[in-house]
């Protein structure tokens, strides 16, 4: 970026010759584009903006748009995965290559670290893509190991800890690795587990990074752990597009549902579902918290409606919020059907503010309102 000269000292420094300043001398701005020219920059600007808009050059990966964020693939792809847009002209890694070859190109690494600059029409859009792609085999093997800690059915610090010596042959799949144990981790902070030496509130930092390092795998644990993690977090589509299982699958549509609903909300957690998993690394990988919550839900309303007592009780407990979001939705459909109207239109109402449950309770006051104009 170049600095416009003005010509200011020259012409408004002290000369010697009274008050002439010489011929005028005002300021041209001239468009590289066009032979437009314009006494201010501002003008420019706004020419530049109207009639030359830029058009910034776009890179997608698997349907998703790269963005600031470095791109981590683990698992392998096709030159089809990738797709550029608007782009003129590609440099990957400094070295300029037709846009028509990037792609094949990438499909070809396994190991790199790979800078994209993506050159347009007046503007570069820079891309960091992190390719590690871990061996099958190794990816089995490490399966293999979480299995064998499932057949446990306790989660411990020193049960992390043999994982993580069973897979330290599993060199390709480090992240991987690396991914399920700060989950788990996670899980223990989240749990209050006596083994752990976390913080509570650590299990925050440790279910962002599992999901972040995992996002890059194609693997049935991969994504169970990052769907539990969006349905903790109460990013419902997510969790339900991502669940390689029915009951969280089932769970995070029934959320979702209610929370798109603007009336009859209560119909969205259906009918009865089981909640029980025929699989041990989903019970293994499932915190206590969310394990009550998917039992709850999966009793349709009425079970829940004959467990608002212990909704109740946990919205006492030192539970996460994001947990406790989801019990004051389920309380708050569970009171109606009782026919607590009152405390369903108080949750109803302290929820409102929320960007993500403001629809549902402004439904779910509709509805209040609506059953007591009928009882008139």
């Amino acid at each position: 970026m170049g600095f416009w000269h003005t010509g200011y000292s020259e012409f408004h420094e002290p000369t010697g010759f009274g008050d002439w300043a010489g011929p005028d001398l005002t300021m041209r701005f001239d468009c590289e584009r066009c032979s437009a020219s314009f006494n201010s920059l501002e003008a420019l600007r706004k020419h530049r903006f109207e009639a030359h808009p830029l058009r910034q050059p776009r890179a997608f990966f698997q349907g998703f748009e790269l963005g600031a964020q470095t791109v981590r693939i683990r698992s392998p792809f096709a030159s089809g995965d990738f797709e550029f847009a608007l782009a003129e002209e590609v440099r990957v890694n400094g070295r300029a290559m037709p846009v028509s070859r990037v792609a094949p190109h990438l499909a070809l690494l396994r190991d790199e670290f790979v800078n994209l600059d993506l050159i347009g029409t007046g503007v570069t859009v820079s891309h960091r893509v992190d390719i590690r792609i871990a061996r099958d085999e190794d990816l089995k093997g490490v399966e293999a190991a979480l299995l064998r800690i499932a057949g446990l059915r306790r989660l411990t610090v020193e049960t992390i800890q043999i994982l993580i010596r069973d897979c330290e042959a599993f060199e390709s799949a480090k992240d991987f690795v690396q991914g399920l144990t700060r989950y788990l981790y996670g899980v223990l902070a989240k749990e209050r587990a006596p083994s752990s030496s976390l913080h509570f509130d650590e299990y925050l930092r440790y279910f962002n990074e599992a999901e972040q390092t995992l996002a890059g795998f194609d693997r049935p644990v991969a994504r169970l752990i990052r769907a539990l993690v969006a349905f903790h977090f109460n990013r419902f589509a997510d969790a339900r597009r991502l669940a390689p299982t029915k009951r969280l699958r089932t769970a995070a549509g029934a959320f979702e549902s209610l929370l798109a609903a603007k009336q009859g909300g209560s119909g969205a957690f259906g009918a009865p579902f089981s909640s029980k998993t025929d699989s041990a690394i989903e019970a293994l990988l499932t915190d206590i918290h969310s394990e009550s919550i998917l039992a709850w839900l999966a009793s349709g309303l009425d079970g829940m409606a004959g467990a608002l007592g212990n909704l109740e009780a946990a919205l006492e407990h030192p539970w996460a919020e994001y947990d406790k979001l989801k019990i004051r939705l389920m309380l708050a459909e569970s009171c109606l059907v009782r026919g607590d109207d009152q405390r369903a239109r108080q949750i109803a109402r302290e929820l409102i503010g929320l960007p993500e449950t403001e629809t549902w309770a402004e439904g779910l006051l509709g509805r209040l309102q609506a059953k007591d104009v009928n009882n008139d």
